[in-house]
């Protein structure tokens, strides 16, 4: 996928913010925000993490079963809140497979709220304070993926 067409599928989801239940309206996080909460740190995942480069390089590892599969590629943001991975995902000798994923961040009265682009559901990313166990506090500093990575 070209850089063009990334930016094509970036813009098809730059929709007005989602009113979440109850008011007042949430409003999307800036690039600027996401960029704070997500550059220079690795998300950790049940199966592995995800680092997101200071120059917007993403890399990952995920396992599954026996199959550890890696990635390669690039991150964004936008001011409407979204926060996409474009990378290629190759387990073993396959061919490597091209993806994006993206997640949608508004705020309101505080706490960061979170979905997956494509039917997630909305939870709190971050409350305001943060509490123990928030998903952002699996946003740790530097790259922890595994030196083979």
């Amino acid at each position: 996928m070209k850089l063009a067409s990334f930016d094509f599928l970036l813009a098809a989801f730059a929709v007005a913010s989602p009113s979440l239940a109850g008011s007042p309206a949430a409003k999307p996080l800036s690039a600027a925000r996401l960029a704070d909460l997500f550059g220079g740190k690795t998300w950790q995942w049940s199966d592995g993490g995800g680092y997101f480069g200071m120059d917007r390089v993403f890399i990952g590892t995920t396992r599954s079963g026996g199959t550890v599969s890696h990635a390669a590629g690039r991150w964004r943001v936008t001011n409407k809140g979204l926060l996409c991975l474009r990378a290629a995902w190759r387990a073993g000798a396959a061919a490597p497979v091209s993806s994006t994923t993206c997640f949608e961040h508004v705020e309101r009265g505080g706490d960061i709220y979170q979905r997956k682009v494509g039917g997630g559901d909305w939870y709190v990313f971050k409350h305001a304070p943060t509490k123990t166990d928030d998903e952002f506090n699996k946003l740790v500093p530097g790259n922890r993926l595994p030196a083979d990575q």
